[in-house]
């Protein structure tokens, strides 16, 4: 995925088969954060600490946003994880 600091948002890929299971297919997701985003495991508590490459979980709600291409989550916690987690 991709991390926008100037817009505040993130792209998830390799979803769960939540997402990727049945039609229609999800392959990404948008994720807005906020100033009252809480995030967990990382050394600072902002957006610029997330890099592209490592693993997250999102909670919030999900928003299909057909204008911008992928359905949008509204991040309410954005937390750090290993791989396999």
């Amino acid at each position: 995925g991709a991390v926008d600091t100037t817009d505040s948002s993130l792209e998830l890929i390799s979803l769960p088969g939540l997402f990727t299971y049945r039609a229609p297919y999800v392959q990404a997701l948008s994720i807005q954060t906020s100033s009252v985003t809480d995030f967990v495991g990382y050394q600072n508590t902002a957006l610029p600490s997330v890099s592209a490459g490592h693993f997250a979980a999102v909670k919030g709600p999900l928003f299909s946003t057909l204008t911008s291409g992928l359905p949008t989550l509204s991040a309410v916690q954005v937390r750090a994880r290993s791989a396999g987690q």
